[in-house]
């Protein structure tokens, strides 16, 4: 897990701790050692505008993904290797 950064294709803007939250549903199925590197979408910004500024920052720099999962129904993924 320490090599591996998560982050998800997308999030609704509820607290991480709303029942409806990706992101905290990922926290409660990964164990701890594997959410040293997640990037989180909702953050800790006041509004989604703020977030974005606080995203673009944290990724400038970043080298591209490895390997996309994106969700495309209930219990249906989509892997793209670049």
């Amino acid at each position: 897990w320490s090599s591996i950064q998560i982050t998800l294709a997308d999030e609704r803007w509820v607290p991480v701790d709303h029942p409806d939250s990706n992101e905290g549903q990922l926290r409660r199925i990964l164990p701890a050692s594997a959410l040293t590197w997640l990037l989180s979408l909702r953050g800790e910004a006041d509004t989604l505008e703020q977030q974005v500024v606080d995203l673009n920052r944290q990724f400038q720099g970043s080298r591209p993904f490895d390997l996309v999962i994106l969700g495309m129904e209930m219990m249906h993924n989509r892997i793209v290797i670049p």
